[in-house]
């Protein structure tokens, strides 16, 4: 079973945090959202620890975070599908802890803390329900007769349920067994259809890219920091003349400047374009420098000549498990 990715997110927020003013008001909504991608992230691999002991039939397909779009319709996010011969099966993970209860007119999700304050969420039923629908409509526009079924998954430790009998609503816990009971069955595809359509589905994504994050967050670019950050701890480097190595000014790490990871910080939070002028000024290199920096499979080129400009290629963007920008060989 591949493991889920790392959230560009927070690998993105925690670079632009490390580079703005502690007193920037932004800060605030900024670590909010950041705090919530964490908790999600981390509830969803929770859950795939229990998946991945879940007894698959052979040929199973399991897709994390994958963005279905119907044409004319919102894009559909789906945590993880499992695709099997027999059937596809959704699940929608919530990490919410306290005591949780459904709530109609208006359909939500009522939490109920310990020190028994009460907040409202969307009810993940609605949630579940529309992605169902969703998947169903695109295998059914794609000619594939696979049945869809899924659950709402709990991933907190500390949650105390009260849903009605038979809600589909599972702590993570269940994971083995509600999937060992569900993935059974006749088949109803072929072994390459359901390939064919895991392939499809990502071929198709539409995925919202809130970068750069600066103009996205309301943060002035000129107020940035213009320190590389260390790849020890992402603390703000001080550079030395030659512009060669650099000192961390959190842990102290001594290392040569992280020029790669700075261009990439660039893309992901100042603009969405640079040329070559533009990364000798922002980088303090030659121009055979940036150009050969630029060349590395994680940005690409448009243009030619003098009017030669740059973007950041995301599929090339890959973290490890911490969170750690992982760069290509080149």
């Amino acid at each position: 079973m591949a493991k889920r990715p790392y959230p560009l997110f927070l690998y993105a927020t925690g670079r632009l945090l490390a580079l703005m003013d502690p007193a920037d008001p932004m800060r605030t909504r900024i670590l909010t959202e950041q705090t919530t991608t964490s908790f999600g992230h981390q509830g969803e691999v929770r859950a795939d620890r229990y998946t991945s002991r879940a007894p698959f039939p052979e040929g199973t397909i399991i897709l994390h975070d994958l963005h279905l779009t119907i044409p004319g319709n919102e894009t559909v996010q789906i945590d993880t599908l499992i695709l099997t011969t027999t059937i596809a099966y959704v699940m929608e993970v919530k990490n919410i802890y306290g005591c949780l209860e459904l709530e109609e007119n208006p359909a939500r999700l009522k939490r109920t803390g310990s020190d028994g304050k009460i907040h409202y969420f969307s009810s993940p039923l609605i949630q579940l329900d529309l992605a169902i629908d969703t998947l169903s409509y695109w295998l059914f526009m794609h000619d594939i007769p696979l049945p869809v079924k899924g659950a709402v998954i709990l991933a907190s430790k500390n949650v105390d349920v009260r849903f009605p009998e038979g809600t589909p609503i599972h702590l993570v816990t269940e994971i083995p067994f509600l999937l060992k009971k569900e993935l059974n069955g006749d088949a109803s595809v072929t072994d390459q259809t359901l390939r064919w359509a895991a392939e499809a589905m990502r071929r198709q994504e539409e995925r919202f890219h809130p970068y750069p994050l600066a103009p996205y967050f309301h943060v002035a670019t000129e107020k940035l920091s213009d320190a590389p950050l260390c790849n020890q701890c992402a603390g703000r480097m001080l550079c030395g003349a030659a512009n060669r190595k650099g000192i961390c000014l959190s842990c102290g790490n001594r290392q040569w400047i992280p020029f790669v990871e700075k261009l990439v910080d660039y893309f992901l939070i100042r603009s969405s374009t640079l040329t070559i002028e533009q990364a000798q000024g922002y980088l303090g290199v030659s121009k055979s420098k940036a150009q050969g920096l630029l060349r590395f499979p994680l940005f690409t080129k448009h243009g030619k000549s003098v009017a030669t400009w740059y973007q950041l290629n995301y599929s090339a963007v890959i973290l490890d498990d911490e969170g750690k920008l992982i760069i290509p060989a080149f």
